[in-house]
């Protein structure tokens, strides 16, 4: 299991900002959403092309729920 980082994903001038976990894959880094619905479980590979630009912000180091 990697580390969870918020990423900020740029596709035609709209940001996305969602928290990923950081994988090692024989291809490369991916990162991988932490969800358990399975429309948003597809792996997105930190190469981004020129459409598309990926930034990883920060490392997530808690989380809060509330009682």
């Amino acid at each position: 299991m990697g580390s969870l980082v918020h990423v900020i994903r740029e596709v035609d001038g709209e940001m996305e900002h969602t928290i990923k976990e950081i994988r090692l894959s024989p291809t490369g880094l991916i990162l991988m959403p932490v969800s358990t619905d399975p429309a948003f479980q597809e792996p997105l590979a930190v190469d981004a092309s020129e459409y598309e630009r990926i930034t990883i912000r920060g490392i997530v180091i808690g989380s809060y729920q509330p009682f």
